[in-house]
């Protein structure tokens, strides 16, 4: 091997001139650098393209692409099921004639919203869906989930009326060439959820983890409601994934309104492109009953104000309740979150001004302590138990206690505070005494007494010692005008 290399040599060496008059020959008609360019051009034609699909402020462009893919994979998987296996034969006893009423009352509901010009009318045709949804819930022998399906209803729906406030009465008619394919794509991605439901559920027996928990959950956890032993026991990282993912919302909500100046977000009414005047109603003279009950808001609340004396002790002691009997009964930190949240719906529903609820930090300050708690309990089963989230059990009083409930108590603040940032921040109007924008910066900094100017990722330059405010005439970032 080694003389044939050294051959091989020698007469590279007695033809070099050759050799070096071939590597010196153009081979190609391109070079490196044109083949580097066309690459490049080729990689950014194909971007452009794919981003020109969602190159637009239209949400149905940015789903569109998503709801065909869900359509093809759900179409082509049970056409593919039913050409191989074949589908199990559905379980006896599925339906029932309540089912098909409560489907045409969602189904007219979904028409409602759909069809609706009224923003204010198609709110109350989804929360019919709602409803609807929830009584097909406790049919189905889901106390838990069926509560809480109805609480979070309940305040969605009161959200969404805060933030209709800021919104024109009707919605904005849409391009007539893009309606029939938005119509298309809707109607194709429910049949094609109806498909997924109708061959892949209600097709088998109880699974060997499902029979595990009905037979050991008593036995691992001590508790009677299986429901919320799997969320804070056998699944609590999901639950903690969850948590943190509604606290993470609470947060999103104050920062989104702290990117947007005080004078963009609560405008005067004559720079206010989607004010509506009051209504001309005949009326009778100023000062009646019937002009009052229209033109002024105080009257309307009376009645709520004195409701509250009494339902809200019920709810906090109901809130209570469902907290501490989560374990064995229907309830649960979530569930009793919900409840005392629908606290703080009533009181600020009952006053006749929008107003904040708590101090401008709680609702940070709430969200905070409940994901702390949580991944306290977390950090304590790994110390404990070795293992990170296993829950600790111990007896008190004949009582059988789980630190699961510590947990517990951190979804309820971290709902708690959601709520309360929600309320204090979209419930906020022009005529308020504090705007939104004011509210999500007294969330971080406290007590202001005006908006500040900067916007999210900026520094506000406030007063301190050895500033020079007065002698330079630069005003710090508390004066609030932003304008």
């Amino acid at each position: 091997m080694s003389a044939l290399i050294v051959t091989i040599g020698v007469i590279l060496i007695f033809n070099r001139k050759r050799l070096l008059q071939w590597m010196a020959h153009d081979t190609l008609s391109v070079d490196g650098a044109w083949i580097m360019m066309r690459i490049v051009k080729i990689f950014s034609n194909f971007g452009r393209t794919l981003v020109s699909t969602v190159r637009a402020d239209n949400p149905t462009r940015h789903v569109a692409a998503q709801f065909v893919v869900f359509c093809a994979v759900a179409i082509g998987g049970v056409l593919t099921i039913l050409n191989t296996s074949g589908l199990d034969p559905a379980q006896d006893n599925l339906g029932r004639p309540v089912d098909v009423v409560i489907m045409i009352i969602v189904i007219g509901g979904v028409y409602g919203v759909v069809t609706s010009q009224s923003r204010l009318a198609a709110v109350v045709a989804l929360s019919t869906v709602g409803i609807a949804v929830t009584v097909q819930i406790f049919a189905l022998g889901a106390p838990d989930v069926g509560l809480t399906q109805l609480l979070v209803e309940a305040l969605t729906v009161l959200m969404i009326m805060l933030v209709l406030q800021k919104l024109p009465l009707k919605f904005g008619r849409g391009p007539r060439y893009g309606q029939k394919w938005a119509a298309l794509l809707a109607a194709g991605a429910g049949l094609s959820a109806g498909l997924l439901v109708w061959s892949l559920t209600g097709r088998r027996e109880l699974t060997p983890v499902a029979d595990y928990y009905l037979t050991e959950a008593y036995e691992e956890t001590g508790g009677a409601n299986i429901v919320n032993t799997i969320l804070v026991e056998f699944r609590a990282l999901d639950t903690m994934g969850e948590l943190s993912v509604l606290g993470m919302a609470g947060i999103a909500i104050i920062a989104v309104v702290s990117t947007v100046r005080h004078s963009t977000m609560d405008p005067p009414p004559e720079k206010d492109r989607n004010f509506v005047p009051p209504p001309k109603v005949p009326l009778r003279a100023a000062g009646s009953t019937a002009s009052r009950a229209i033109m002024e808001g105080w009257g309307n609340a009376v009645p709520l104000q004195l409701l509250i004396r009494v339902t809200v002790p019920l709810l906090a002691a109901i809130s209570a309740i469902l907290f501490l009997r989560g374990h064995n009964s229907p309830g649960g930190g979530f569930i009793a979150a919900l409840v005392g949240s629908s606290i703080v719906a009533l009181i600020y529903l009952a006053s006749n001004r929008d107003h904040q609820i708590g101090r401008p930090r709680l609702p940070v300050f709430l969200i905070g302590v409940g994901i702390l708690l949580a991944l306290g309990t977390g950090f304590w089963g790994l110390i404990a138990k070795g293992s990170f989230l296993q829950p600790l059990h111990g007896y008190a009083f004949g009582q059988n206690l789980s630190s699961a409930m510590v947990f517990d108590l951190g979804v309820y603040s971290a709902v708690l505070g959601l709520v309360m940032a929600a309320f204090n921040l979209l419930g906020a109007t022009t005529d308020s005494d504090e705007g939104a924008r004011e509210r999500a910066d007294e969330a971080y900094e406290g007590e202001l007494m005006a908006p500040l100017e900067t916007v999210r990722g900026e520094r506000p330059v406030m007063a301190k010692p050895r500033t020079r405010h007065l002698s330079s005439g630069n005003a710090p970032s508390r004066t609030g005008d932003d304008s």
